[in-house]
């Protein structure tokens, strides 16, 4: 049997190395203890490490699209009262007057045989149509909420006058335009008869002092020149056809101007913008994707739109907003004979008042389906905010799971190193006194 000799340095040098282990142990479960994580370092667990990244990242993600989701159901909920006021009325006090439905309702019970009752009704009216514009000035923190993506800037005023309702310096009432096409007439026709816009079919003549004005003017009159030849000659028929078309333009324009009070171009620049502010989007990322196309744009459905356009609630266009209706209505009743009823301007106003009867009641229902589709809309946020919740409650419980120390394993393993580490220490005491002995000796 062979023998070998534990040296004093071998065995100081393994000990002390078990000493540190011990120690290391120790002050490991000590920390763990006390920070309650499995690793406070990516090189402790680099796999663990990676995956708690992944989750983290998605929690807070959660959270901001939880953040953005009540920020949605809060301007919604603003939205959804105000419109509320404006469909139904106040039901908590009279602030704000009639809603629509009681105007509808006061509008179909005034009759001809109780015409007395319009004065007072105008009055009511105009005072309605005020009152719903404020409602519609409503603002959510510092956004007015229907003002589209420009919650900045108030969204509805009258214009100088009072006469005209304006969204963001736009006139609500602006007539849609019809195009060339609608009268058959192609702009390579304008152009060769030195045209640069329709409207300049009706170019009055300017006179001597500007000559080039002076030339177009002419050009002009010989463009809406009728033609002349046989009846039974096909180029002459062709040019008569021509003319008609362009004359019934002419005449289009001239009534275009004169029922919205600007050129037809500016008119038709007016629409489009009226078209443009209501598609308005400002989309926020509620935990649906928020995911672009190939072209880099966003997809609809992956994201929500909080821009909420007065557009869509009170209507544009001509005799198609119902602001402007309710009080075109309350002007003719409100001029009507305080005593008798009879109408200011007899056949005209009476037969423009039962038109009026019957676009409030088209743009009544207009605008209470987008009360409803609002309602709709608010439901969709809660729903999905419950949904939000549950992943970050899902997120948060397996962040736990991969990063947290069970706490009671913790301090048992703790307590454990603690032993370890007196009981190596005691060791130590033992070699180092008979180390110390057999050296003396």
């Amino acid at each position: 049997m062979s023998n070998f000799r534990i040296t004093t340095n071998g065995l100081y040098r393994t000990y002390r190395t078990n000493l540190n282990k011990n120690n290391q142990r120790l002050s490991n479960a000590m920390v763990g203890v006390e920070t309650q994580r499995k690793f406070n370092t990516y090189a402790e667990d680099p796999a663990a490490a990676s995956k708690a990244w992944r989750l983290r990242r998605s929690y807070w993600r959660t959270g901001d699209q939880i953040d953005n989701n009540n920020y949605a159901i809060s301007k919604y909920e603003s939205a959804y009262a105000a419109m509320a006021a404006v469909v139904d009325g106040d039901v908590t006090n009279g602030d704000y007057g009639l809603g629509l439905s009681s105007i509808l309702a006061s509008v179909e019970g005034v009759s001809d045989t109780s015409g007395s009752a319009r004065t007072a009704l105008g009055k009511e009216l105009l005072q309605a149509a005020d009152n719903i514009v404020s409602m519609m000035n409503t603002k959510y923190g510092d956004e007015f909420v229907f003002a589209g993506a420009d919650g900045q800037n108030v969204p509805f005023d009258w214009s100088d006058d009072g006469s005209r309702l304006l969204y963001r310096g736009v006139d609500v009432s602006t007539e849609e335009p019809k195009s060339l096409e609608d009268f058959h007439i192609t702009e390579a026709e304008l152009k060769e008869a030195g045209l640069d816009t329709p409207s300049d079919l009706l170019m009055e003549d300017p006179g001597s002092d500007d000559p080039e004005a002076a030339e177009k003017y002419q050009k002009v009159r010989q463009f809406l020149a009728s033609p002349s030849g046989s009846e039974d000659d096909p180029d002459y028929q062709a040019a008569m056809s021509r003319h008609n078309r362009i004359m019934s333009l002419k005449s289009y324009l001239e009534g275009y101007q004169e029922r919205n009070g600007v050129t037809y171009e500016k008119g038709a620049e007016n629409y489009a913008k009226l078209q443009s502010m209501v598609k308005e989007t400002t989309y926020v990322d509620i935990g649906i994707g928020m995911t672009e196309n190939g072209r880099g744009e966003l997809i609809d459905g992956s994201a929500f739109n909080t821009a909420i356009s007065g557009l869509k609630f009170l209507g544009y266009g001509k005799d198609n907003n119902v602001v402007m209706v309710i009080k075109e209505l309350g002007e003719i009743f409100k001029n009507a004979d305080p005593e008798t009823g009879n109408y200011a301007n007899g056949e005209e106003d009476r037969e423009r008042a039962q038109e009026l009867m019957a676009l409030l009641q088209k743009t009544f229902h207009a605008s209470q389906d987008q009360h409803t589709q609002l309602s709709a809309d608010a439901r969709y946020l809660d729903t999905n905010l419950k949904q939000l919740e549950l992943n970050k409650s899902e997120l948060d419980r397996q962040i736990v799971e991969v990063e947290d120390l069970d706490m009671a394993e913790a301090i048992t393993n703790m307590n454990w190193a603690q032993y370890c580490y007196n009981a190596a220490l005691r060791i130590g005491t033992n070699i180092l006194s008979q180390s110390l002995i057999d050296y003396m000796g």
